[in-house]
This record gives C-alpha cells, sequence and structure tokens, in this order.
C-alpha cells in the first residue's frame, strides 16, 4: 500500500506510517480535531530504493566510513542522497501521491511535508528532527519533490551518526512522509499535559505565540507561558508574557515568511481566558486517550482549535533531583558544603557552563578525598536535568580509614614551593595560552573549533587543579602553622590572612592600584569625569571618543586592558559572564565607584601601614624564637605569602584560559545561528558542551538543537528556584534583625545600598553598607568606598571576608536573605566579629495636629 489515509491508521502502525503518520492517525479515528492529511507509506520508500537498486551501493559507502570520522561521513552522505535525488521515482508512487493531493481540496490546499520515521516517536527514542518537515508546499511538482527530499534526508551525516549511537540498524529504518493540510494560525505552540520543569503530572505548562509553531518550537520567538492546576479546577497558577517580536507565516508561491508583531499585540497575552481553557481541556482529553503525559503541538485558527501534533513526554522519567527529603532539614555540614557552593556560583550555571562547573569543583573534592574523607562525584552534588535546570545535592564528607595516613599527606603537601610557580610552571601556562591566542576561531568550523573551546577548557582546569593542590591546599595549612609560631612567639592570639599579606604585591592589588591610576587619570579631565559620572555604562565608550580629552583616556584604558582585560565577574561560570575586554560596562562602572572616593590617596596610606604592621609583627615574633622554630617560622611565612601571590596568579590565568574558551563558543553560536540551528548567537548557551560539539560535528540536527534550546529557555524561569532550594533561608535574631557568619571583626553603621551586579556599582557611596548577593576579584575596589559588608554567601575564608579584614571593614557572610529583605536606604549596624546585622527603626515622628 503506497497511500493510507489518516482514517486507516493508528497507533500501532507505526511501521507503516513512522511516529507521526501513526500518532495523527490515532487522533483522527478518536475525533480530535486533526488537519485532514495522508502518509505516503515506508513501503512506497522501500519500492522506491529497491526498483533503483540503491541498498547495495548505500551499504557500501557507509561500510567505507569510520565511526568516528565525521569529515568522511559528511562526504558519504552527501554521495547517498546524490543517489537517491538522480534515482526515478517509481511511476505508481508518483501517480498515487498526486491523486492523494488532489483530494485535498482540489489539490490546491497548501501542505505540510513531514518526514515520519518507523523509529520516530518511540517513548525510549524519540528521533526527533532527524529527518525533514516542510511548510507551505504548493502544487504537485513541489509536493512530489517534498517528498523526495524528505526520503534523501534519512541519509544526513546527522541521521546516520543517530542511528549508530543508538543502536538502530539503517537497513530497518525506513521513512514514511505525512501530508497534512496546512493551519495557517493566528496563534499556535506546545502544552504540555504534564509540567516537565518540576515533573509534576498535576500540572499543565502551555507556551503560546502568534504564527506558526515553528516559531516557538525552534526558540525563534520567546513565548507567553501558562502553568496551570488540574485540580480542583483548571486554574492559571501563573503567566508570563513572552517578547513574541516576530510571527512566522506561509507566504504566496510556497514556503515561510517571518514578519514583526505589531507592539500593542506583543504586549498582551495572545491567548484569551476561554482559548486557553478550551485548549487546556483539549489537551487533557489527549492524555486520557494514550494513558500517559503528552506533549501537543497545537493550532488556533478563526477560533478554531487543531492538533498538529502528540508525543509522550519522555523526560519526566528523569526526575528532577532533590536537595533533601521533604520533612527533613539539612545537617550543618550539608549547609557548609551548600554555602561554599553557592559563594563560588552564585548563580544558577546554564547547560554550557555545567562541564566546567562540575570539574571545578571535582578539584576541591579530589583533595578531600586524598585526606581520607569520602565524598560522591561532583556531578552528584551539582545535578542538571535535561531541560537545563540545575540543583544541588549537598553531601556531607564521611571519615575513612585513610584519616590515619593525614599526618604523612600534610608533611607531603608542604613540600611544595610556591616559588616553583615563577620558576618554570608559569612559562609553561604562559606559552599555551599564547599559542592558544594565535589561533582565530572565527577561522575554524565544526570539529576544529569544538577542539579549541575543549583545549582551552582543558588549560583552565589543570591550572584549577595545578592552583588548589599545590597553593591553596598547603597555604591553608601552612597559614595554620604561621599563626601557631607566632603565639608561640607571643603575638596577637587572634590574626587573621590579610595581617600576613602587608606589603606584598599580587594580581588583584596590581589590578586595584591600575584602576586607581585610571580614575585619577579621569578626575584631572572633568569631561572624561563626567562621562563615567552621570551616563549610563552604555554610553560612556562613544561619549567618551566625541570629547577632547577622551580618546588620549581610552587610549590608557586600551593600555589597562591589554594587561587586565581577562578579569570577569563570575570566574567560575566560564560561559555565562564576560571579561572587562569583552564587555567594558562593569568596568565603567568600577572606574565610577572610585571617582567617588572621598580620599584617593587612602588606598596607598592603607597599603603602607599594612606593610608597616606586618614587619614589626615578622620582627617582633622572630625575636622571641629560639633558632630552628625561627627558621622555621620565616620560612613558613615566606612560603605562605608566595602561595597567595600564587593563588592570585593562577586565578587570573584561568580568567585567560576560560575567555578563550568563551571565545570560541561566541563563534559557535554564529556558526549554529547561521545554519538555522539557533534562532540567536547567544542560544548557545542553552547547549551543554557535549551537545555543543555534536551540533558543530552534524551530529545533533539543527531541528533537534533548536527544540532542546527553546525547551530549556522556557524552563529557565524555574532555575533559581532550583539552584538554591525553597530551605535556602536564615533565621532572625529579633525584630528584623539578620545573623550570618563573622568574616572581619569591626562595628559600622551606614545606610544600606544593595548591590546585585556591576550595572550598580554606581550606586555605592562612601560611608554606605555594601549588601550583596556575593563577590569576587572585581568585585574588590568597592570596598574601598563601603564601610562594611553583608553578603547572602561566603565565609571567613571567602574573598569578601579576605579583602574585607585587608580594607579593615566589616564583613557578616553567609546570610542567606541579606539581598532579599535589606532595601537601599536602610540604616543598619554591622558587627563582624558577632556575625549579627542589627536594621535600627527610624523614630516615629509625630504627627501634625495630633
Amino acid at each position: 500500500m503506497v497511500i493510507l489515509q489518516f482514517s486507516q491508521v493508528g497507533a500501532g502502525d507505526i511501521h507503516l506510517v513512522g511516529g507521526k503518520g501513526a500518532n495523527l492517525g490515532e487522533m483522527a479515528q478518536a475525533g480530535f480535531p486533526v488537519p485532514p492529511g495522508f502518509c505516503v507509506t515506508a513501503a512506497a520508500y522501500r519500492q522506491f530504493i529497491a526498483e533503483a537498486g540503491l541498498w547495495p551501493a548505500i551499504a557500501g559507502e557507509l561500510a567505507s566510513v569510520p565511526a568516528e570520522d565525521m569529515a568522511a561521513l559528511e562526504a558519504a552522505a552527501a554521495r547517498i542522497r546524490g543517489l537517491l535525488e538522480a534515482a526515478p521515482v517509481p511511476a505508481e508512487v508518483e501517480a498515487a501521491v498526486v491523486a492523494a493531493y488532489a483530494r485535498l481540496s482540489g489539490g490546491r490546499a497548501p501542505v505540510a511535508v513531514r518526514s515520519s520515521a518507523t523509529a520516530e516517536d518511540l517513548p525510549e527514542a524519540s528521533f526527533a528532527g532527524q529527518q525533514e518537515t516542510y511548510l507551505n508546499v504548493q502544487g504537485e511538482a513541489a509536493v512530489l519533490a517534498a517528498v523526495r527530499r524528505c526520503w534523501a534526508s534519512l541519509w544526513t551525516a546527522r541521521a546516520i551518526a543517530y542511528r549508530r549511537r543508538n543502536g538502530f540498524p539503517h537497513e530497518q529504518v525506513h521513512l514514511a512522509v505525512v501530508v497534512q493540510e496546512m493551519v495557517e494560525p493566528d496563534t499556535a505552540g506546545v502544552l504540555f499535559t504534564a509540567n516537565p520543569l518540576s515533573n509534576n503530572p498535576d500540572e499543565i505548562l502551555v507556551n503560546a505565540a502568534y504564527g506558526l509553531g515553528e516559531s516557538v518550537v525552534s526558540g525563534r520567538v520567546t513565548p507567553d507561558t501558562y502553568r496551570l492546576a488540574k485540580q480542583p479546577e483548571l486554574k492559571v497558577v501563573e503567566k508570563t508574557l513572552g517578547a513574541k517580536g516576530t510571527r512566522m507565516c506561509g507566504q504566496g508561491g510556497g514556503g515561510t515568511v517571518t514578519e514583526a508583531v505589531p507592539r500593542p499585540d506583543q504586549e498582551r497575552f495572545c491567548l484569551d481566558s476561554g482559548a486557553l481553557q478550551a485548549l487546556v481541556s483539549l489537551g487533557l482529553r489527549v492524555e486520557a486517550h494514550y494513558q500517559a503525559p503528552q506533549d501537543i503541538e497545537w493550532a488556533l485558527a478563526g477560533g478554531r482549535l487543531y492538533l498538529l501534533q502528540a508525543r509522550p513526554i519522555t523526560t519526566l522519567a528523569r526526575a528532577v533531583p532533590k536537595r533533601s527529603q521533604p520533612g527533613r532539614r539539612l545537617t550543618r555540614t550539608e549547609r557548609l558544603v551548600l554555602d561554599d557552593i553557592l559563594e563560588h556560583y552564585p548563580d544558577p550555571p546554564y547547560p554550557l557552563d555545567y562541564e566546567a562547573v562540575t570539574s571545578g569543583y571535582e578539584t576541591l573534592l579530589g583533595f578531600m578525598r586524598g585526606v581520607g574523607l569520602a565524598v560522591p562525584p561532583a556531578g552528584e552534588i551539582i545535578c542538571m536535568d535535561e531541560l537545563g535546570i540545575p540543583s544541588i545535592r549537598p553531601a556531607a564528607p564521611r571519615p575513612t580509614w585513610r584519616l590515619l595516613a593525614l599526618p604523612w599527606r600534610l608533611r607531603t603537601s608542604l613540600r611544595y614551593d610556591p616559588a616553583d610557580w615563577g620558576r618554570a610552571e608559569a612559562a609553561r601556562f604562559t606559552a599555551v595560552l599564547a599559542d592558544l591566542r594565535t589561533v582565530s576561531p572565527a577561522h575554524l568550523t565544526g570539529a576544529a573549533l569544538a577542539d579549541h573551546i575543549d583545549r582551552a577548557m582543558a588549560v583552565a582546569t589543570e591550572l584549577g587543579q595545578v592552583r588548589f593542590t599545590r597553593y591553596i591546599g598547603p597555604m591553608m595549612i601552612r597559614g595554620a602553622l604561621v599563626k601557631f609560631f607566632i603565639r608561640l612567639g607571643g603575638g596577637p592570639r587572634k590574626i587573621s590572612e590579610a595581617d600576613l599579606l602587608g606589603g606584598l604585591s599580587y594580581k588583584t592589588m596590581e589590578i586595584d592600584q591600575a584602576l586607581q591610576r585610571l580614575a585619577t587619570v579621569a578626575a584631572a579631565a572633568p569631561e572624561v569625569q563626567a562621562a563615567l559620572l552621570d551616563l549610563p555604562a552604555g554610553q560612556v565608550r562613544a561619549a567618551l571618543a566625541a570629547t577632547p580629552a577622551g580618546p588620549a583616556f581610552l587610549q590608557e584604558v586600551t593600555l589597562f586592558l591589554n594587561q587586565h582585560g581577562a578579569r570577569t565577574m563570575k570566574v567560575y561560570l566560564p560561559f555565562s559572564t564576560s571579561s572587562w575586554s569583552e564587555n567594558a560596562d562593569s568596568l565603567w562602572a568600577t572606574l565610577a565607584a572610585l571617582l567617588r572616593l572621598v580620599d584617593p590617596d587612602a588606598g596607598e596610606t592603607r597599603a603602607a601601614a599594612a606593610a608597616e604592621r606586618y614587619r614589626q609583627l615578622r620582627e617582633r615574633v622572630a625575636a622571641r624564637l629560639p633558632g630552628p622554630l625561627r627558621r622555621a617560622y620565616l620560612a613558613g611565612v615566606d612560603r605562605f605569602r608566595m602561595a597567595h601571590v600564587v593563588r592570585e596568579a593562577t586565578l587570573y590565568a584561568i580568567e585567560e584560559a576560560l575567555a578563550l574558551a568563551r571565545a570560541g563558543g561566541r563563534e559557535a553560536g554564529r556558526q549554529l545561528a547561521a545554519a538555522g540551528a539557533l534562532a540567536a548567537p547567544e542560544q548557545v548557551i542553552f547547549l551543554t558542551l557535549p551537545e555543543l560539539r555534536q551540533a558543530l560535528q552534524g551530529q545533533m540536527p539543527p531541528e533537534t538543537v533548536r527544540r532542546t534550546v527553546a525547551r530549556r529557555r522556557a524552563a529557565r524561569t524555574a532555575a533559581e528556584e532550583a539552584w538554591r532550594g525553597p530551605e535556602y533561608g536564615a533565621a532572625a535574631v529579633g525584630e528584623g534583625d539578620l545573623s550570618g557568619q563573622p568574616g572581619s571583626p569591626g562595628v559600622a553603621r551606614g545606610a544600606v545600598k544593595v548591590i546585585v551586579g556591576p550595572a550598580e556599582f554606581g550606586k555605592l557611596q562612601q560611608g554606605d553598607v555594601l549588601v550583596c548577593n556575593f563577590t569576587d576579584p572585581a568585585w574588590t575596589p568597592l570596598f574601598a568606598l563601603a564601610a562594611a559588608v553583608v553578603a547572602d554567601t561566603g565565609g571567613p575564608l571567602s574573598h569578601a571576608a579576605i579583602v574585607a579584614r585587608e580594607y579593615g571593614i566589616p564583613a557578616v557572610l553567609g546570610t542567606r536573605v541579606a539581598t532579599a529583605r535589606l532595601k537601599d536606604g536602610d540604616t543598619v549596624v554591622v558587627d563582624g566579629a558577632r556575625g549579627l546585622v542589627r536594621v535600627q527603626t527610624p523614630p516615629t515622628l509625630p504627627v501634625a495636629g495630633a
């Protein structure tokens, strides 16, 4: 049988008409509103292959291509498609297709021609996007040509590679073709009869936009999103207005065109309550028919609803990892693990960040295992589901018998001399990074571009391992030993890392000093200072270029960026951040903050005082220790200080490596967007690194990339809650007060300024209390302005604590909710030694006439 009408097939006929055809026939026979159409059966495809004698040639091409050689596979696939496109279509098949098309509105109706593989839309393997779809096809010749292109699409390199990976024999996968009347919808989209973001079977999720649903499926537009509860009635729990800037629609003569959506339509929801209720009711009927949650494509045209496709929601089988069991509070150790992760990764990573996040955290876990603690792999602590939603499952380290060897391991780790970095290792990594910089990602494609990104990531990973295992880990041990010697020598009982770093030059200090020099240059030119202080960051560069003193200042900025431009705002989220060289907005904001310093020379004065305090401490303790202990103390403090220099140097080297990887990722986004796999280059961040490699090598087809990205973009709104978790909160101490971890001693009073990112650096005035989610090295200049620091994350060893102690200002960290509970203008007293933030309520003023 060459042709089967929808009324002749059902769910059990996948072997005849493929997954799409079988589902459409099943729904049509069940009375659902499916646009009419027919299937060109898999038998027609087999007849075509057999009569043209193509299989021996196809098998021969495939036998000669190694599985890992994508370039050879691309060439072989092109030759196979050439064979199919040159072979004659059996006359019987051609006549049957023409006759069936004529019965659809007299052969004049525009149709959609869709591939429907016999191993497609299965619960265990969707094969989504492995073959092609052609929309708004008009006329007999065009329909026949589209059928041939669908047959040929079974033999793209990506489809061949997909079958190889999933163990489907090529000779057992055949292709049917669905020909269906086009619906020119007013609104279209997708409906999930169970919420795939939360794996909640009691919720429904709907995406809707104007025009053809392909714009929603492919991620070309941001749709309206509706979340509904099934019980006790179909109630809208949440709805989010999408941008819906464009719509896709059919054009005269065939094919599709993208049009702009008028602004008033963009600013309203595209489904009214009646249409939404009717759509959801229809979706529940489909779910009841299949007795399983369904992913449904739908269209609304002229007030009528149509079903275009339905398939099982396979991702529900993989539940989003839960941080803890219901009703169980985190233990103190688990809470510390959670706080540490959130300090380093304050925002939920995107899929493209995920491999770097787990790789970086695995370095710490490896160190813990090395000292005798049992911890699970990083991928079991920092998790990400198929929709790109990350979550944290903190696991408390467990002691093992190997802890008995801890003294020997500590002694071994202290043998590392931090000076080795300057002697050899720094030069080696500098050479590797220089070599990577000679390669322009724009000149690479496919596997070569993926390899370039992998090389840069590998350098960052190795730097992280060297940094922690050879320098930071031993540095922590040396710090404890040095403090012990100081107490033996009659020094102060309470001493911080900052007390041991006075007079030391290291990367972050060099950057801060260079920033202050830039601010001093800016302050000497009124028009430059005005541009930095008065304009939004995005307008600063253009304004400077138009002023008499601006070009000279921009040259100074260029020199600064040549030395320090790799500094980033979120170091450990490599692809969802940017450096000063890539986006100077945060640099302008930082300079604006420095221009508000009352005493620009205070930094130099503070540094000189710190250097003198360290000199006196060093000499006093050394004078009171006997010979062997004195030598051990002096050697230990020197190595501790050198390790800090290396700690800062390696961090900046990691930033340089990640900037190179990020440049490769941006180029990959541009190439995938140009190939139609992404609606915009920046959407590349919704692919994981392995998926990016597959997409670049043609192993992940454009339609699959678009569908994956669209669903993850829609799911991103759930990422923040999943990342921090509902139990991430702080206990109040008194009315409105906050508690946290002591970070830096001292007491300070001031007005709150909540700073959530670089764009708000300009808000901070001298004497304000900086309240933020986290800080990293790029935030350091703000400490010169702040009277105190309060952060949601962090602990005594965090960046914020170390820098606050260096600047001599109190800090309370790990409050968890400071940025949510405090607001600009609140007056607070920060007690850094006790870890308390007290909110001062202003006195109530008498009412006039009372």
